[in-house]
């Protein structure tokens, strides 16, 4: 147009004949000039409504003084449809292996952000923390992931986690060896000289 845009961007869900079901994550736009965009702008919400098969995303606009939601197209004037349903993302889980007296703790949601799960499963690409918990009669512990040492992230209110940052294998495996009474001993080798 040739006046500046002042109105809302939001996201629509919208049924297979592309009738809008509902419209949320509303972001307010004031004053952008014309010819004018943004290079990116985030919109996001969860849905109140559940998708059904055939509901797609689209992003829409509305102008301040107007009821109607119009659907914004992407650069070559085409739509924009982003499918509600089927979306599977991928996760990963920790197997443990935990010897006597070692427990699993995951960290809190505090650290372990709930939108960085699905459906109970950390999300590929996404940071996870935990802990491992040894009872007091332990002497020693070992502590590897996939065969490694275990990395571990410390946050600025002093408290550390082991972390896998990011998570993107399927499986990550931990194993937590225990040691009621443990000794290290020192070996002594010796060579035989050459010749």
């Amino acid at each position: 147009g040739e006046n500046p845009f002042t109105g809302e961007v939001a996201i629509a869900l919208k049924n297979a004949k592309a009738e809008t079901r509902k419209v949320f994550g509303a972001t307010a736009i004031k004053d952008l000039s014309p010819g004018y965009y943004f290079s990116a702008l985030s919109l996001g919400e969860a849905c109140p409504v559940d998708a059904q098969e055939g509901d797609y995303l689209a992003i829409v606009s509305k102008e301040d003084g107007t009821d109607e939601y119009v659907e914004i197209f992407g650069p070559d004037m085409a739509e924009v449809h982003l499918p509600a349903t089927g979306f599977q993302p991928r996760t990963f889980e920790v197997k443990t292996e935990l010897g006597e007296g070692a427990q699993f703790i995951e960290a809190s949601r505090s650290y372990n952000w709930v939108s960085r799960f699905y459906n109970g499963k950390p999300l590929q690409g996404c940071p996870y923390y935990f802990d491992v918990k040894i009872d007091a009669g332990i002497a020693k512990s070992f502590i590897e992931l996939d065969g490694k040492s275990a990395l571990t992230a410390s946050f600025s209110n002093g408290v550390t986690f082991y972390a896998i940052s990011p998570g993107i294998k399927p499986v990550y495996n931990l194993v937590v060896k225990t040691y009621r009474t443990y000794e290290e001993k020192t070996v002594e080798v010796t060579l035989a000289a050459p010749g």
